[in-house]
């Protein structure tokens, strides 16, 4: 019971009398309090609020008004009842209190109006009781007779904006999942489209600002990367510089590199000179995506031709995304030098890989040298560098044919970096060697290798030893097959993975799910448990509905996702199939 409404009481109890009034016998039960309407809209908050409520309405004022006030005082008349409006925000505060249906009597009117106030804060109101202007819009009505302060008196209003309005609204106020949910409900095509690449765009730099998921952060940083969403370019900013975990400090990194961030410079350069590996090789490699390897160089080459073993892996190490022309020789010194440390070795051949950019430079001969070492570790390094220059563009028949030899290796190290080099220069000559490995070896990663690399080989010879690892008994045979298969040009490859749409594996579902052209599969690919199942929904959806028709179901998913990880995978591939501009 409120303070005002107890002195009151007590002060209209004494000018009645000298002496306190005896109690008055317990009030009957209440034999006919409504009950709440079914399916009422916030049920399980208005409870919790009512918890606040009822002692101080019914067990306080009422029950201090029936036993200190004369049965026929005003304050008694079972008539009374008023009932306010008031707004509620996201930390239970009260705001905008007032009387919308006065009872009559003014003293019952501020009771309730101050039982409101002393009661804040309310319980904090769950996201989607919130309406678009920021807080919780309640009715509640509190009766003098038995309906008091009930449940079935409360009542929550959703005030909605127009799309236009709102959703920029939303997503300021950090609601991106009820952004996407409007947007979602009035998506109206080509108008529309852009407020959904912000609601996207929105939902990327969320999970870059989500502290408790740095696995969403990866996959938001690289997502910003993939897309070009230019206003993620801020919170990449803050990531790389104060996040707490170094893998989510270099993903952002790597990210602002790709996306050419102007701004980001003195970052990368804070980052080189705290020199902590990861992270100063990512900022290394964003210096020379801005065009600026050489000032890595220049910065590393004393360290690079030193005296101290240590510091000239260091070195290298921050060279192995820059391909600086002026390192080339220092590098291939190194690695031809068989008296050097082996990490010194295996780095300076790792740095080799981007400046080995066609088979005559001096860096892919070095390389191709240095398949030949005693060394497995050196040849597993040289292979590594082979198979990152492939991936750059580099095309050899002679790399191809002396990496080869390498998938008879006695080290499985070598054999699986020898088959993904392979991969970049595959040959039909090679063929039959890789599915020999594949069909020899105990190891899963040589396995995966070599299968994969039968993948990137054209024609019909290729296919069909796909399909022979597609009902393989070795999982990570089929797997890698089904992988492969995914990637080829042949119409029979998606033939046979769209039966496999209902597959326990996630990974297998994701792999069917993407080359699917019946809409209902992907209609329950949109729903599966599994959120690269979802993801990989969207694009065959744009290319079968158009993206206006599957913009709002995936929309939906996004703001149906569980976590901040599984609404960045949507919102990236919503990012990459809607247009830039209407």
């Amino acid at each position: 019971m409120s303070k005002r409404a107890c002195v009151w009481l007590l002060a209209s109890a004494a000018c009645g009398s000298a002496a306190r009034p005896a109690p008055l016998p317990p009030p009957p039960p209440l034999e006919v309090e409504p009950q709440p309407a079914e399916g009422i809209v916030g049920r399980a908050w208005l409870d919790e609020v009512h918890d606040e409520l009822h002692p101080r309405w019914a067990l306080g004022f009422l029950e201090q008004s029936r036993v200190y006030l004369p049965p026929g005082h005003a304050l008694n008349d079972l008539r009374l009842e008023v009932t306010l409006r008031f707004s509620v925000g996201r930390e239970g505060q009260v705001t905008e209190l007032e009387v919308a249906k006065p009872s009559g009597n003014a003293d019952f009117d501020g009771a309730a109006k101050e039982l409101i106030t002393e009661a804040a804060p309310l319980p904090i109101p769950p996201p989607e009781l919130v309406s678009d202007d920021g807080v919780v819009h309640v009715t509640w009505r509190f009766a003098r007779d038995v309906r008091q302060d009930g449940v079935a008196g409360a009542s929550i209003e959703r005030r909605q904006w127009e799309v236009e309005r709102a959703v920029p609204a939303l997503l300021a106020g950090g609601r991106v999942a009820d952004a996407a949910a409007r947007l979602a409900d009035a998506y109206q095509g080509n108008d529309r489209r852009r407020l959904a690449r912000e609601v996207a765009g929105a939902t990327l730099v969320a999970a870059l600002e989500d502290v408790s998921d740095p696995a969403a952060r990866d996959v938001a940083a690289e997502a910003a990367a993939a897309t070009g969403w230019i206003a993620a370019e801020p919170a990449l900013r803050r990531l790389a510089l104060e996040a707490n975990d170094l893998g989510v400090q270099s993903a952002a990194i790597r990210a602002l590199g790709t996306m050419r961030d102007d701004q980001a410079p003195p970052i990368f350069h804070e980052a080189l000179a705290r020199f902590d590996d990861e992270r100063s090789v990512a900022a290394a490699g964003a210096l020379a995506r801005l065009g600026k390897g050489g000032d890595v160089w220049t910065r590393e080459s004393a360290r690079a031709k030193g005296a101290d073993s240590e510091a000239r892996v260091l070195a290298f190490q921050e060279l192995t995304e820059v391909g600086a022309e002026d390192s080339a020789q220092v590098l291939i010194e190194a690695l031809r030098d068989r008296e050097r440390p082996r990490p010194e070795r295996t780095t300076a051949a790792v740095a080799l890989a981007p400046l080995a950019r066609d088979p005559s430079s001096p860096a892919a001969r070095a390389l191709l040298t240095a398949l030949d070492d005693g060394d497995a570790a050196v040849r597993a390094a040289a292979a590594g560098a082979l198979a990152r220059a492939g991936e750059l563009g580099m095309r050899s028949s002679a790399a191809a044919r002396e990496l080869t030899q390498l998938l008879v290796d006695r080290d499985p190290h070598v054999q699986e970096a020898g088959a993904r080099a392979v991969a970049w220069q595959a040959r039909r000559g090679t063929l039959d060697e890789l599915a020999r490995l594949a069909r020899s070896t105990s190891d899963p990663t040589v396995v995966e290798a070599a299968v994969g690399a039968i993948g990137r080989i054209v024609g019909s010879e290729a296919f069909s030893q796909l399909r022979r690892f597609v009902a393989s008994k070795d999982e990570v045979a089929r797997m890698a097959a089904l992988r492969a298969l995914a990637g080829r040009p042949e119409p029979e490859a998606a033939a046979i993975l769209r039966p496999l749409a209902g597959d326990p594996d996630p990974k297998i579902r994701a792999l069917a799910v993407a080359v699917a052209t019946d809409p209902a599969v992907l209609a329950r690919a949109l729903e599966d448990a599994a959120p690269e199942v979802r993801a990989a929904a969207v694009a065959p959806l744009v290319k079968l509905a158009g993206v206006d028709a599957a913009a709002p179901k995936i929309l939906s998913a996004i703001a149906a996702a569980r976590d901040a990880r599984e609404r960045t995978l949507l919102a990236r591939e919503l990012l990459l199939a809607l247009p830039a501009s209407p």
